[in-house]
Order: C-alpha cells, then sequence, then structure tokens
C-alpha cells in the first residue's frame, strides 16, 4: 500500500518545503521502494512506494507529464488496465512508460476531471494541475483504498492516513466526539467523518476538486439497482456469474512477485483460491507464481478451520502454508493508537498479522481473498417483492411452495401476503417507515444508557439525516446500503494500516465492481434460496472447490474473551479518559463491570472494545481527557 501526502496553498503563498518534508517522514515505513518529495509553487507532493507490478516499476511518483504541467501521486492499480492502455493508445496519446500513474495522465489529457468515470480497480490519487492551480483527486467505487483532507485558513492538506496529515498542518486536529459516539456503540452513519474534528475522508466513487476556489465534488460512479439483467435459466445466470468472478480474480492477480492467497477454508476464499490455481494451469494468472495461506487457529476453538483450508488445497494439489493466529496483548493495541494516531483496529483484524509477515517474507507483495463476498452474496427474501413487481405470479408461487419446508407455514405464509402489500407501497410510506426506526440507529437512544445526552442526541439525529440518502425503494435502498456503509470506510482504513505497516498491498476479487454490479443487477432469488444464502456462488463453483466446502453452512468466528477482559480493565484504570462528551461518567460502571442481563451482554464485548478504543485513541493523540474534557499531563 503506497502512501500519498499533499499541500495545495489556496491563500497565493508557495507551498512549505519542511511540511511535506515532515508528511513523506510520517509515512516513511509505508515506501519499501523510496520516498520522494516534489515542490513547486502552491502544490507540494510526496509519495512512498511500493512496488507490487513491474508496471509501476517503470515510472517514478510523483510523476510529471511531459510538459510538466501535471502531476499525480496514485496508491493502487487499475484492473481495466489494458482496456484502457488500448484506448488511449488508439486516441493517440503518447504514453511514455507503463505505470498506472502514466495511464491516468493520459486520461485527464484526454477526459479532463470526467477521467474519474473511465478508472476501474482499486485506488487513490492527487492530481495538481498547474495550469488550473488546482488538485483533482478520486477515491475507487468501494472507498478501497483511503484518503483524508483538512481545509485551514491557508491551505489544504491531503493524505493517506491521520498521522501523515497531522504531520503537514501546525496543530494536531480535536478529537471528533460525534464520530467517536458512533465507535461507542459499533454503528455508523457518516462515511465521510473520521476520529479527528475537521478532517474527512474524500468519499468513494467521487472525486474531488481543490483550490483557491474551495472545495467541489461529485459522484463519477453510482450502484445499478434495477433489474438489468434476467435469464429463462438457472444455467444462464450461473455462467455468467463464473465469468465475472473467474475475471475479477484473474485482472486482481497482476503482480510480478508471487500472489499470495488467503485460504479461510470458507466458500468465497476457497473460491478465489481454486480460481486463481486454474488461471494458473491456462497461465492466465497475471502473476508468475501462487501461494496459499491459511491461519491455523487452536484445535477445536470457534477458529479452528483448518480442515476446510486442507480441503481446498488437496483439491487442487497446491500447497498451504499455515501460520498461527497473532494474538497482542492489550498494550499492543494502545501502542498502534499512538503511532497511528487514531482509533486502533478490530481484535479479530489483528489477529491475522502473522499471517501476513510470512507473504511478505516468502517474497509476496499482494494477497488477494474472499473479502466481499459476504457482503454481496448473502442474499434476502426480497424476491418475493421482486417477482410481484414484475408480475411474475407463478414465480413467486415457485419460490412459496420452495421455502414452505425450510421456513414453515406459520412463518412463510403470512410473510408472503404482507410482500404483496409491501411490492406497491408508495416510496413515501417506505422514507417514513424508516425516519421512525430512527434511520438506521439500532435500538432507542435511551437503550445506550452509558452515553451522555449530548451523544445520544447527536447519534439520532445522525441516523436520521443518514435517512436523505435514500430514495424510497427499500430494495434499491438495501443494495445502497450495502455499498455505502459507512463502518465498512473504517474497517478500510484499519486493514490498509496493516497492510502498509507490513509491505504488503490486499486486493478484493469480490469487490471488483464489474462483480458488484453483477450482483446489483440481478434478481435476489440466485442469491438466496431455500434458505440457503450464496445459492449461484455454490452452484457456479462445482467442480472448481471442494464438495464439502460448497456444503458448509457454518463459519469461523474469532472471539478474543482475554482482549475484552483486558480492555474493561484498561477503561476502569483510565476511566478519566473516557470523556463527558461521549458518555456518562455516573453511568459508564455499569457497562464496565458485570451484568444480569443476558441479551445485553451478546452486545457487550462491541460496546467495550468501542470504550477501549475511544480512550486509547484520546490518550494518544491528548495526553488524556479528564471527564470535564481538560486536557491534563
Amino acid at each position: 500500500m503506497s502512501g500519498l501526502a499533499a499541500i495545495i496553498q489556496t491563500d497565493g503563498a508557495p507551498a512549505e518545503n519542511d511540511d511535506i518534508v515532515r508528511m513523506a517522514k510520517a509515512m516513511a515505513h509505508k515506501g519499501a521502494d523510496g520516498n520522494t518529495q516534489w515542490v513547486s509553487g502552491k502544490a507540494a507532493l510526496a509519495h512512498a512506494s511500493l512496488h507490487t507490478t513491474s508496471q509501476c516499476r517503470t515510472a517514478t511518483q510523483p510523476l510529471k507529464s511531459e510538459n510538466g504541467r501535471l502531476v499525480i501521486i496514485l496508491d493502487g492499480f487499475l484492473s481495466n488496465y489494458d482496456d484502457l492502455r488500448r484506448d488511449l493508445l488508439q486516441r493517440k496519446v503518447r504514453l511514455r512508460n507503463e505505470s498506472d500513474a502514466e495511464l491516468i495522465l493520459g486520461a485527464y489529457e484526454v477526459w479532463g476531471q470526467g477521467c474519474a468515470s473511465k478508472l476501474d480497480g482499486e485506488f487513490a490519487f492527487v492530481l495538481w494541475d498547474a495550469g488550473k492551480e488546482s488538485a483533482f483527486c478520486a477515491r475507487d467505487h468501494q472507498g478501497l483504498r483511503p484518503l483524508v483532507f483538512f481545509e485551514a485558513e491557508d491551505k489544504i492538506v491531503v493524505a493517506s492516513d491521520l498521522a501523515t496529515l497531522s504531520a503537514g498542518i501546525a496543530v494536531r486536529p480535536e478529537p471528533n466526539f460525534d464520530y467517536l459516539a458512533q465507535v461507542a456503540i459499533g454503528q455508523f452513519h457518516s462515511p465521510e467523518q473520521t476520529a479527528a474534528k475537521a478532517v474527512y475522508r474524500l468519499l468513494p466513487a467521487h472525486s474531488y476538486l481543490f483550490s483557491q476556489a474551495g472545495i467541489s465534488r461529485e459522484r463519477y460512479w453510482s450502484l445499478p439497482t434495477g433489474i438489468e439483467i434476467r435469464y429463462r435459466r438457472d444455467e444462464d445466470y450461473i455462467d455468467h456469474y463464473r465469468h465475472v468472478l473467474t475475471d475479477c480474480v484473474r485482472r486482481a492477480s497482476r503482480t510480478d512477485r508471487p500472489l499470495a492467497l488467503e485460504v479461510s477454508g470458507g466458500l468465497d476464499s476457497s473460491a478465489v483460491y481454486c480460481l486463481a490455481h486454474d488461471l494458473f494451469a491456462m497461465d492466465r494468472l497475471e502473476a508468475p507464481s501462487l501461494q496459499g495461506y491459511s491461519l491455523l487457529g487452536a484445535k477445536g476453538s470457534e477458529a479452528d478451520e483448518i480442515a476446510f483450508a486442507r480441503s481446498a488445497a488437496r483439491y487442487v494439489k497446491g500447497e498451504l502454508i499455515e501460520v498461527p493466529l497473532f494474538e497482542p496483548s492489550i498494550d499492543w493495541f494502545v501502542d498502534q493508537a499512538k503511532v497511528d494516531q487514531d482509533l486502533p483496529t478490530y481484535t479479530n483484524a489483528a489477529m491475522s498479522i502473522s499471517l501476513e509477515k510470512s507473504m511478505v517474507d516468502n517474497g509476496c507483495r499482494v494477497s488477494m481473498g474472499g473479502t466481499g463476498g459476504d457482503q454481496w452474496l448473502d442474499g434476502s427474501l426480497d424476491y418475493y417483492v421482486q417477482h410481484l413487481r414484475a408480475f411474475e405470479w407463478s414465480d413467486f408461487l415457485k419460490s412459496f411452495v420452495r421455502d414452505l419446508p425450510e421456513f414453515g407455514a406459520s412463518f412463510i405464509l403470512p410473510f408472503a401476503l404482507r410482500q404483496i402489500a409491501v411490492a406497491f407501497w408508495p416510496s413515501s410510506i417506505v422514507r417514513a417507515l424508516r425516519r421512525f426506526r430512527h434511520g438506521g440507529l439500532q435500538g432507542a437512544p435511551e437503550d445506550y444508557f452509558w452515553l451522555s445526552e449530548a451523544s445520544k442526541r447527536t447519534l439520532e439525529s445522525g441516523f436520521k439525516r443518514s435517512v436523505g440518502r435514500y430514495k424510497g425503494d427499500f430494495i434499491a435502498d438495501r443494495k445502497r446500503a450495502r455499498l455505502e456503509r459507512a463502518e465498512a470506510q473504517f474497517t478500510f482504513d484499519c486493514m490498509n494500516r496493516q497492510y502498509s505497516r507490513l509491505h504488503l498491498e490486499s486486493r478484493s476479487p469480490m469487490f471488483s465492481r464489474a462483480f458488484i454490479e453483477f450482483n446489483a443487477t440481478t434478481p435476489e432469488h440466485i442469491r438466496y434460496r431455500g434458505g440457503q444464502a450464496k445459492w449461484i456462488h455454490r452452484q457456479a463453483m462445482k467442480g472448481t472447490v471442494p464438495k464439502d466446502i460448497l456444503e458448509r453452512t457454518t463459519k469461523a468466528a474469532f472471539p478474543a474473551p482475554h482482549l475484552i477482559e483486558q480492555a474493561r480493565a484498561f477503561c476502569k484504570t483510565n476511566s478519566d479518559v473516557i470523556t463527558r462528551e461521549v458518555c456518562d461518567p455516573s453511568a459508564i460502571s455499569s457497562l464496565l463491570n458485570d451484568s444480569r442481563d443476558p441479551e445485553f451482554d451478546l452486545a457487550r464485548p462491541v460496546y467495550l472494545w468501542g470504550q477501549f478504543a475511544i480512550a486509547a485513541y484520546l490518550m494518544a493523540n491528548t495526553g488524556g481527557l479528564d471527564c470535564g474534557g481538560k486536557h491534563h499531563d
């Protein structure tokens, strides 16, 4: 994962070299293949390079255009590299090297700010246009690569992470207590906010223009939500799905080093692993070799799924490197919060660090897995409404008959009758119902008894405002919600920081735009059928993935009770750091102590980790805060 940093002066003064040098130093750990700065006029750019392909080795970033007017810094890769390169060459664009960054420069020369819609892959970039004295920036459709910005009185600062951004401004940003309230309950409504006040993420599928006139943004891609792909036969859906997934795996495999494949033994990662082996056997994989890696949980524990991973490896006659879980103490997470100047990652995310280190030790720079499958393949019973809206009465009846033995008459009969009414509800009723349910907040504000009244009000109003993102067609809204989940942006940020420290790049074929679009524009019944999730995936992977994995209905879990107890102890010891802005000091002890409410105890680990994350962040960024929110030594 490469690191980016940019400073755009908006007061007419020249950019300060010292500021960009400090930012470059803050992200130096990301630059296995170089750290370079460029300063000219009102702009200063820095890039920490991690070379993952032969193409990116042909250019040094920041990369200038031939006439010197444009300069770009890029983190990521283009999955439509071949298509875009062919298009530009046909338009007589002179490409001086083979890098992805050079293609974006060429695309900007041809289409200007409209070039973002021509790009596909996992990317974030900043492109300085000296002629217009503006910085054009964009992120990929899913927001898989991070980019944050801060607008000061005299400049705009852009970076890959909070620690790098903070190095470019005079005063470290204050905590964003509105966002920390979301962290406290593990529910997020704002994908743009970060833990730092006035520091914002660039939104996925958006381009931004930073200039002396201010900041403007534009959405360059929207998720298609209508049913655009319809076949008469299941076999046609299955063939199409297999083609899409195989092509996404191929495009994401581009690297000039061994390709690392995460194999959990689940349906999604096993499919990516087995398809990669098929592509390699056909000489279609865009990597010189491949190697499987699997986490080794304690035998018999919830994390023990090694038998399934071994089954996948035997099936393709591949080798599997098995690595024990990384199980750090709570102090490790506190230290990471200090280094990152951000919220600590989740416990289960950190458990894969030893696996990722093994990949790097074996010469890999790219890791690929099945992330995204749960988001786009699980499916739902929305197919009843889809049948009704398309007046597919025979299909409606067929689904009812198929679901009857699975769900029972007491559930499926009244459910099917309700769907007849729901299918034709006006959008105004749907919007009103969403507002009634707090726009997505799970539970009433009084349920979060340990929060301050200010936090409860902030959360309630924030989730109500989030209703405005939706149009009133609840099926289309649910599809957009999958894409725009605010908590996903925090998760992606955490994983990017983790990978960049190790000099590794993560790629996700099941988050590819083509994969998402296929699943957004096909009927729901091909994903969820007879009570079985990922139906089409299971059907399409027959003969590619072993039968025991295709029939698997369980999922591994990675609980960390020792860390939750350590987090509880940490919060008790540092209760003065959990501020009045987020929590009620008189009620927080009820959260930190044992409860006799079994239902509440199921969610307690999430809430405890939220309080710990807030405390660790505040201690790392403010030196600690008392209950009144004042700084102390």
